[in-house]
């Protein structure tokens, strides 16, 4: 299989791609989706999902500004939130803790952001 030459902005770039065949993307989809099937099967939800409900903020803002606050991760580790091991990704939330997290810190984060002037 040929290798591709990936340009960005009129620049060569220095992005890792892997090219694979229509197949095995195919098949890539359909483990990610019914990973997904399975997850929200079991009630849990995944970063996006768990964003979604801080509205006006992204998946690296939660991560940043919330998950790894080490004052919020020792509340959040393991009760409201499966952190992935070191090196990996994959944040996993209990929906209703991280609900009740949500109602009961988010004016506080939001406010502390605010003075910091992030």
């Amino acid at each position: 299989m040929p290798l591709l030459q990936v340009v960005e902005d009129d620049q060569i770039s220095s992005k890792k791609y892997l090219a694979v065949e229509e197949e095995e993307l195919a098949k890539m989809i359909e483990e990610n989706q019914e990973l997904k099937r399975k997850l929200a099967a079991r009630g849990m939800w995944t970063l996006t999902t768990a964003t979604s409900y801080v509205e006006g903020h992204n998946n690296t803002w939660v991560v940043n500004n919330i998950l790894n606050v080490p004052r919020f991760h020792k509340f959040l580790q393991d009760t409201v939130v499966s952190y992935p091991p070191p090196g990996k990704k994959g944040y996993l939330f209990h929906p209703k803790p991280w609900l009740d997290f949500l109602d009961k810190w988010f004016p506080e984060i939001s406010r502390s952001l605010r003075e910091k002037g992030k």
